[in-house]
C-alpha cells in the first residue's frame, strides 16, 4: 500500500495529510499539525504493516488459500470473522454442557431416522418425501457430523425457500423430528429446531370450485385427446373427494375399481395415514370413470399436474386452491346425504375436521343437485364455450 503526504491549509492554517489509500471502498486520511508527527505516524503504521506481512509470509501455502477462501464466503454473506468466533464459543459452551457421546454424518442420521419412521408404522410416501427433503438441505454435506449443523444455517435455508406458512411449518416439523431421533441418540445436544422462530396457529380458509369453474374444467378435460388423460384423476378428486396423494400412490390403480357395484376401495397402503374406507360411487361419479377407462386413462396417472394446468389454462381458471376437487366434493356431499357420518366414511375425515372446514360453507341444496347432474353430456354441452380445441376432439 503506498503512502502520500501533502501540505495543506486548513481554516487558514498549513497542516499535513496522510493518505492511505483505499481500505474497504473507503479512504481514510488523517492530518497532523507537524510533518514531523505525520512521519511518526507514517513509520509506525509501516511497522505494524511489515509485522503483519512477515507472519503472514510464515503460514503455509495450503493454509493461506484456504483462508482467503473463508474469507471471500464471509465477505459475501456479510458475516465477520468476529461473528464466527462467537458462534463457535456458544457452540462449545453448548459441548461442554451436554457433552455429545459420538456423533455420526448427516447422512447416517437422515438414514437412521428413515428406518425409524418406517419402523413404527409411519405412511411411506410421507417418509420418502420427508427424507427428499433433508437430503436437499445438507446436499454437499452429507458425511459432515450432523452435530456441526448450527441453526442459524438451517434457519437461513428455510428462509430462502419459496414456501407458504402452511408448508413452512410442516416442513421444520420434519426437521424438528429428525434432531429430535438425534439428540435421543446422543449424536447431537440440542435440537435445533427448537432455537427458530414457531409459526403459529394458521386460519385455515376453505376454498371451492363454483359449479361454472368445475363445469368448464370437466369441458376442457374432454376438448382434446391431450386433455382425456386427465379425466380420471379429475373426477376422483370432484365427484369421489379421494386426496390427491392417494389417487397418485403407486399402489392405486383400475383394480380398485369396481364401477359394477359403484365404489372404490382404498386400502391402508394407499390411504392417508391408514385411514382404510370404501367409497360409495354417485352414478355422475360412474359416468366419467367408465368414459376415463374406456379412453384408457392410466392410474395412477401420468403427467397429471402439467395436464391439469393446460385444462386449467384453457377453461381459463388461473386459481387452484389446495386439495380444491376434494373440497368442492365434500361441500356437495353433505347436501346430498343430509347426514355427516355419511360423508366422512366417503372422505375419512374426523366430524371435527369436516364440520371445521366445510360447515360455514351454507351452498345451497339447488347448486349441489347441479354438481351430481355434471355428467360427460353436460360437460360435452360446454366444449364449444372454451373456445377452439387445439387438437381434434376423440370421439366417445
Amino acid at each position: 500500500m503506498k503512502i502520500k503526504k501533502r501540505q495543506i491549509t486548513v481554516h487558514g492554517r498549513l497542516k499535513w495529510q496522510i493518505d492511505f489509500g483505499v481500505v474497504d471502498g473507503k479512504r481514510p486520511r488523517k492530518v497532523f499539525d507537524t510533518e514531523k508527527e505525520a512521519d511518526n505516524e507514517i513509520a509506525e503504521f509501516e511497522k505494524k504493516q511489515k509485522k503483519i506481512g512477515d507472519a503472514w509470509l510464515r503460514v503455509p501455502r495450503k493454509e493461506l488459500d484456504e483462508l482467503i477462501v473463508f474469507w471471500e464466503i464471509l465477505r459475501k454473506e456479510g458475516v465477520t470473522p468476529q461473528q464466527v468466533w462467537d458462534g463457535f464459543r456458544e457452540w462449545q459452551k453448548l459441548q461442554e454442557a451436554k457433552p455429545v457421546n459420538k456423533s455420526v454424518s448427516y447422512r447416517e442420521a437422515v438414514d437412521t431416522w428413515r428406518e425409524e419412521k418406517l419402523g413404527s408404522g409411519k405412511d411411506e410416501r410421507y417418509v420418502e418425501d420427508s427424507v427428499a427433503l433433508l437430503q436437499r438441505f445438507g446436499e454437499g454435506r452429507e458425511e459432515q457430523p450432523i452435530e456441526q449443523f448450527p441453526a442459524g444455517e438451517l434457519r437461513e435455508w428455510i428462509a430462502a425457500q419459496k414456501w407458504g406458512l402452511s408448508t413452512k411449518k410442516s416442513n421444520m416439523g420434519r426437521f424438528a423430528s429428525l434432531w429430535t431421533v438425534a439428540v435421543r441418540h446422543g449424536w447431537v445436544s440440542e435440537n435445533i429446531v427448537e432455537r427458530l422462530e414457531p409459526i403459529g396457529k394458521l386460519r385455515v380458509t376453505v376454498e371451492i370450485f363454483n359449479h361454472q369453474s368445475c363445469r368448464k374444467l370437466m369441458a376442457a378435460s374432454l376438448a382434446n385427446t391431450v386433455h382425456q388423460r386427465v379425466i380420471a384423476p379429475l373426477a376422483l378428486g370432484l365427484f369421489c373427494g379421494m386426496r390427491p396423494e392417494e389417487i397418485d400412490h403407486p399402489r392405486f390403480g383400475w383394480h380398485l375399481i369396481d364401477l359394477e357395484h359403484a365404489h372404490i376401495e382404498i386400502p391402508a397402503e394407499v390411504a392417508k395415514d391408514g385411514d382404510q374406507r370404501t367409497v360409495t360411487l354417485l352414478p355422475v361419479a360412474v359416468a366419467w370413470l367408465k368414459l376415463a377407462l374406456k379412453l384408457k386413462n392410466p392410474l395412477p396417472p401420468v403427467n397429471e399436474r402439467k395436464l391439469i394446468d393446460s385444462c386449467c389454462e384453457l377453461a381459463r381458471i388461473t386459481h387452484w386452491p389446495h386439495d380444491v376437487l376434494r373440497k368442492t366434493c365434500a361441500t356437495h356431499l353433505r347436501n346430498h346425504y343430509e347426514n355427516d357420518w355419511h360423508v366422512i366414511k366417503d372422505l375419512g375425515n374426523s366430524m371435527r375436521i369436516l364440520l371445521k372446514h366445510y360447515a360455514d360453507l351454507k351452498v345451497p341444496a339447488s347448486v349441489s343437485k347441479q354438481h351430481w347432474k355434471l355428467t360427460p353430456d353436460v360437460a360435452k354441452e360446454a366444449v364449444k364455450e372454451l373456445g377452439r380445441p387445439e387438437t381434434q376432439s376423440a370421439q366417445f
